[in-house]
């Protein structure tokens, strides 16, 4: 167990670890501000079961596609 606490302590994790932390919250932030300005545009919409195919359509096309495998 203490050789473990001292490899994650170590300079080289701790580097590791920032650059991980830093990747993680430019992708988000990007993924926020998108979310943001698709509120944004559609804040005066109203989903319901009388939004037009093509509104719910130009709304779902908006959003950030994932990386996420398929299946």
């Amino acid at each position: 167990m203490n050789s473990l606490a001292e490899e994650a302590s170590s300079d080289l994790v701790q580097v590791e670890l920032a650059a991980m932390q830093k990747s993680i919250m430019e992708h988000f932030g990007g993924l926020k501000s998108t979310l943001a300005e698709i509120a944004e545009e559609f804040a005066g919409v109203e989903i319901g079961s009388n939004t037009p195919p093509a509104v719910l359509n130009s709304l779902l096309t908006r959003y950030p596609k994932t990386q996420d495998p398929k299946g």
